[in-house]
């Protein structure tokens, strides 16, 4: 997936808090990381310097003495193993080697797919970081959830003449998750609209005053609108023994970590207490079917039965789609009661619409659908 994301930073600090800056920017520009930077440029009273400029530690302290008491850092990235900004943890190595210094510093950009930015601050030994995220794959959820709002079951079986008896609302959701359904129920001619819901019993004379009275539904309208999600989180460089005992454990690396305390039930003062035995039993008690569903499952039946992914860049997608369809699976656009199996793709694919949606189904009662984590899909699918 190309990306294209600008990276800049403003440190305040004593010179060793500046030195041991420079020193995180260097282990990232290495590639030490999973994410890392290009063209790093450090800026002093004389101009921009290229990181790469400090190879010494006679040049580190020249620039620092010139800098008194501040820099200013532009890179672009960053690049590497990573599914959204946030999960990169660029800021928080840089707050973990100067962490009573003082910086304000921001991430922006995306790709053909996605829009993200991430902007924070280091202040008092805490570190404040907002986070933005937009994804088309969510947009296109949440229009469907408006097309439902504005156009309800019993009312398009009304206004297209449909016998409920012939038309359930799994094939009405299945028609507006599978068709373009602005283009064809708003703009199609009579018989497109007729061979992609042949149960209506609406003439062709009747189809075309229907503008006077089915809602505005336009694609092109709420897309321009669409403000995608936001989270705000802090990060304590100080303390990290939590995330030192647990940051190799399988539920860890599959993003389940990132639950809040909101999401637990508990205090702030409570989840700062609870052990990782705690946690474990909260997330069970949260997610019980999740994971139960993670745990039990270890053969996936490809053949007539049908897949969503999410969370997944287009190179991922196609191996998916590849994988399903030669195997005689078919892959949905939508999360609905007929999908058997929904693919998520570690933190980037938790919080999505199609898995809240998934997860709704299966608390309720209505689907049991199979949710997998994409490792274990793959590692299942590759034998």
């Amino acid at each position: 997936m190309q990306v294209d994301y600008s990276f800049r930073l403003n440190a305040n600090g004593t010179k060793d808090e500046l030195r041991q800056i420079i020193g995180a920017l260097k282990r990232i520009e290495s590639k030490e990381f999973d994410a890392f930077l290009v063209w790093i440029r450090i800026k002093n009273l004389n101009g921009w310097t290229k990181l790469e400029e400090l190879s010494d530690e006679i040049s580190t302290e020249a620039f620092i003495t010139d800098r008194d008491g501040s820099i200013d850092v532009e890179a672009t990235g960053p690049y590497g193993h990573y599914h959204v900004l946030s999960d990169t943890g660029l800021f928080e190595i840089i707050a973990d080697a100067a962490p009573y210094a003082s910086f304000s510093g921001s991430i922006e950009g995306g790709s053909s797919y996605t829009t993200e930015n991430i902007h924070c601050e280091l202040k008092d030994a805490k570190l404040h970081i907002e986070s933005y995220y937009e994804c088309i794959d969510d947009v296109s959820s949440d229009y469907l959830k408006m097309l439902k709002k504005e156009m309800p079951y019993d009312k398009f079986l009304e206004i297209f003449k449909i016998d409920k008896d012939e038309y359930d609302e799994d094939q009405y959701e299945d028609f507006l998750g599978e068709t373009d359904c602005y283009e064809r129920f708003m703009r199609a001619d009579f018989d497109e609209f007729m061979e992609s819901c042949p149960e209506s019993q609406i003439t062709e004379e009747e189809y075309e005053t229907l503008l006077d009275v089915v809602p505005e539904m336009s694609w092109e309208e709420f897309e321009d609108s669409y403000y995608g999600s936001t989270e705000e989180y802090d990060y304590d460089p100080i303390n990290q023994a939590y995330l030192d005992a647990i940051k190799n454990d399988p539920l860890f690396q599959s993003g389940i970590h990132t639950i809040s305390a909101e999401e637990l039930g508990v205090s702030e003062e409570e989840y700062g207490k609870m052990s990782m035995e705690d946690v474990y039993a909260a997330i069970a008690k949260k997610e019980e079917a999740l994971l139960n569903t993670k745990s039990k499952v270890d053969s996936i039946e490809f053949e007539g039965k049908n897949f969503v992914y999410t969370g997944f860049d287009p190179a991922g997608e196609r191996e998916i789609t590849e994988i399903v369809t030669s195997r005689g699976g078919i892959i949905k656009e939508h999360v609905s009661k007929k999908v058997d199996y929904l693919i998520v793709n570690g933190r980037s694919g938790h919080g999505t619409k199609k898995y809240d949606y998934a997860i709704e189904l299966k608390k309720s009662g209505k689907k049991d659908i199979i949710i997998m984590d994409g490792r274990k899909f793959f590692s299942i699918a590759r034998k």
